[in-house]
């Protein structure tokens, strides 16, 4: 019977070669293993993340809870099913069937009933390593956003409200100056996010207004005519998007940007202003050639006449 060290050794040595054709190999090989040694955490650790890689999700999500199971306290194998997890949540779902929509690749996943139960899982994997990495400011305040995000994608919104107040309080001392601010601006508009979901729409405008304070970017008013529709006041909404104009066509007079063009036009859109859509294209020149601004007036022009027919 060869060693654990041997087997273990054989399947590393499969794991560490870079070619997509390791995968089923290095997984037959730490099987191989753990069949004799089911007590060696790294060969389960990393027999998952050949899972992943392999789009067996299920058997990756077994895999590392195997290697959790050994080990409850080691935050680094918990992180890993949390990038796994993470990894999975980005894909839209239907029951137990996921989609990649960016590879076009369904799969069918049984180890939570549904997406709602795979983020709760999630949940429960960043509180605890809040408990075990809580010392570290910088790890703190990752976990904090993201509990926050995953609270909110299942409509636990006074929860994630709750985590962004503590990332607020939270700032690693290495945000200074703009960074510190540009946080500040982003988890004030994450609460007012939160807020406006719950339609508590006063406290959605509170915490809107008070990321602007911090420098946070004027497209991002569209927030609020986005608040005023949903209260009800569309002239109001309408004033803030004519505002939002004003504000892109100072900065198209200083320093034009096809990004600037491309809000412009989403704004006009909304407006309904035919009139406008018409010559906004025009702005382009103003703007240096490059294929990205051919290929970008390209778009608009496309977009721009579906939008008038």
């Amino acid at each position: 019977m060869r060693t654990e060290k041997e087997l273990f050794e054989k399947a590393e040595k499969i794991y560490h070669q870079y070619s997509d054709s390791r995968y089923p190999k290095a997984i037959q090989a730490f099987k191989d293993l753990l069949e004799l040694y089911p007590n060696n955490k790294q060969g389960w650790s990393m027999m998952s993340t050949m899972q992943s890689c392999s789009k067996l999700f299920d058997d990756a999500i077994f895999s590392i809870n195997k290697a959790i199971e050994l080990s409850p306290e080691d935050a680094w194998t918990i992180n890993q099913k949390c990038t796994l997890l993470a990894l999975i949540s980005r894909f839209s779902a239907d029951g137990q069937i996921y989609l990649d929509e960016q590879k076009k690749e369904s799969y069918e996943i049984k180890s939570f009933p549904d997406k709602k139960g795979l983020i709760q899982e999630l949940i429960l994997i960043l509180n605890k390593l809040l408990e075990l990495e809580g010392h570290d400011e910088n790890k703190r305040h990752r976990h904090l956003w993201s509990l926050a995000h995953k609270y909110r994608a299942i409509n636990r919104f006074d929860d994630a409200i709750e985590s962004l107040v503590e990332a607020k309080k939270t700032i690693p001392s290495k945000y200074k100056g703009e960074r510190y601010d540009r946080e500040l601006a982003n988890i004030n508009r994450e609460i007012s996010s939160n807020y406006h979901d719950k339609k508590e729409f006063e406290k959605a405008i509170e915490f809107l207004n008070e990321a602007f304070k911090y420098g946070l970017d004027d497209y991002k008013r569209t927030m609020f005519a986005d608040i005023y529709e949903e209260m009800g006041d569309n002239e109001q909404s309408r004033l803030v998007l004519i505002d939002l104009v004003d504000r892109i066509n100072d900065k198209l007079e200083k320093a034009p940007e096809p990004s600037y063009v491309s809000q412009k036009v989403a704004i006009l859109k909304r407006l309904d202003d035919r009139e406008s859509l018409k010559t906004v294209l025009q702005h382009f020149e103003d703007i240096p050639d490059s294929d990205y601004k051919k290929k970008r007036v390209a778009e608009l022009e496309i977009e721009i006449k579906n939008y008038l027919q």
